[in-house]
């Protein structure tokens, strides 16, 4: 196989039907904010610092490349702590948390275990939680709420 590097088009190709980059530690990827995204050509990959995602560039726009994803929204009463219990064994989960009214806001968030963590709150609020896990096909078995 025959590399071949076109420094006037800033191209690599290859004679062979398929580029191998044997390397075990890895391939570093371009990456950048959603602001920094440039007009590509089809196929172009990229790492999303703002989304934390893989995207390609493909019919005349960005494309995020997501995980399946398992997200599940739990309702609370107005408590200064809600307490959110699983069953995806993992420490790695990104949540959202809503009002009542649906408006985004922020909290403190303590991870307990592999299967519990809670929201400490500054003052009491009723609202919605949503927690993504990447994991497939787990279950999330309840959520209680303790003040």
């Amino acid at each position: 196989m025959a590399i071949k590097i076109n420094h006037q088009t800033d191209t690599i190709s290859s004679s062979a039907t398929v580029l191998k980059v044997k390397q075990a530690q890895g391939l570093q990827l371009p990456t950048g904010l959603t602001v920094d995204r440039p007009i590509a050509d089809p196929g172009t990959l990229r790492y999303n610092e703002d989304t934390g995602f893989l995207e390609v560039f493909s019919a005349n726009e960005w494309q995020s490349i997501k995980p399946k994803l398992n997200i599940h929204r739990f309702s609370f009463n107005s408590s200064l702590r809600w307490l959110v219990v699983h069953n995806m064994n993992t420490t790695r989960f990104r949540e959202t948390l809503l009002d009542e009214a649906g408006q985004r806001f922020y909290a403190s968030v303590n991870v307990i275990d592999q299967n519990r963590f809670e929201i400490l709150l500054t003052q009491e609020t009723s609202g919605y939680v949503d927690v993504i896990f990447d994991e497939a096909n787990e279950t999330i078995i309840y959520a209680n709420k303790n003040t």
